[in-house]
């Protein structure tokens, strides 16, 4: 388990899970407005969003998210 980020003005957490050579982000927004972010993510080339059905590519090392009010974002490694 490691914290990715904290933001207590966009009411923001994200955190790392991982078990064996199985990687799991998780991203919570507990605001009442869609919030993006921008979270940098090393050796990592794409996420599966298993809560979303959505695919993100990680560009220059980073991934920008944007995250419904309420509501989460669970990523997979692929």
């Amino acid at each position: 388990f490691k914290t990715i980020c904290v933001n207590d003005v966009k009411k923001i957490y994200g955190f790392l899970r991982s078990y064996q050579n199985e990687k799991i982000y998780t991203f919570l927004n507990n605001s009442d407005k869609l919030q993006q972010i921008e979270v940098p993510i090393e050796k990592v080339k794409m996420l599966r969003d298993l809560l979303n059905g959505r695919d993100y590519k990680i560009k220059d090392g980073k991934l920008t998210l944007t995250i419904d009010k309420k509501w989460g974002a669970i990523l997979l490694v692929r």
